[in-house]
C-alpha cells in the first residue's frame, strides 16, 4: 500500500497545472461507446484521398482469427474477443489499431470481415472507448477505404463515429502529442 502511494506521489509531483485539472475533469466524464442509430447522419465529401504505401506492414493477421503482436500469438478459435486482455493492454490496442487490414497477404474480403465483426462486438457489447486506439483506428480505416475504393456508407459512418469521439476527448490531461 505504501508503495503504491510512493508512486503515486512521485507521478503526480511531475505534473503541470492544466495536467491536474483535466486528469479531474477526465475521470469525471461519462465513458462512451460505439453504437446508436446513424443512419440519419449525412457524411459528404468532395474529393477522393490517394494514399501510397511506401512501407509494408509486418505480418500480423496470421488468417482465421489469429493474430500476433509484441512476439505474442493468439488464435481466437471461432469469435474473436476484441477486449482480449491477457497479453496486456498495448497487446489489445494493437488489435484494435487495424494496421494488418493493409497486408497485401490477406483478401479484402476477410478486412472487410475483420472491420464489420469489431464494429459489431462494440455495438453488441457497449466497448469503451480510448483516444489513442480510436484515432490511429481511424486512420487506417479512412487509408483502407480510400485504396480499395471502397465507398461504403456503413465504414463512412464507422469513421464519423470515431472522429465525433475524438472530437469530444481530447487528452489533454496527458498533454498527448497527437493532438497536434
Amino acid at each position: 500500500m505504501f508503495n503504491k502511494f510512493k508512486l503515486l506521489l512521485n507521478t503526480v509531483k511531475f505534473l503541470k497545472k492544466e495536467q491536474y485539472y483535466y486528469q479531474v475533469l477526465n475521470r469525471l466524464k461519462r465513458t462512451q461507446v460505439i453504437g446508436g442509430d446513424m443512419r440519419n447522419t449525412e457524411i459528404s465529401y468532395n474529393r477522393p484521398l490517394n494514399f501510397v504505401s511506401l512501407i509494408q506492414p509486418r505480418t500480423k493477421y496470421l488468417g482465421n482469427n489469429s493474430f500476433q503482436f509484441l512476439n505474442l500469438e493468439k488464435d481466437f478459435k471461432g469469435r474473436i474477443d476484441w477486449t482480449f486482455s491477457e497479453y496486456g493492454k498495448l497487446w489489445t490496442y494493437n488489435l484494435e489499431y487495424f494496421d494488418y487490414i493493409h497486408q497485401e497477404n490477406v483478401e479484402i474480403d476477410e478486412k472487410v470481415r475483420l472491420i464489420h465483426d469489431f464494429y459489431r462486438f462494440c455495438a453488441t457489447n457497449k466497448r469503451t472507448l480510448e483516444p489513442y486506439p480510436v484515432s490511429l483506428r481511424a486512420i487506417n480505416l479512412i487509408k483502407f477505404t480510400c485504396v480499395n475504393n471502397l465507398g461504403s456508407q456503413e465504414f463512412h459512418q464507422y469513421v464519423y463515429q470515431e472522429l465525433s469521439y475524438l472530437d469530444n476527448n481530447y487528452e489533454f490531461h496527458i498533454l498527448i502529442n497527437y493532438l497536434l
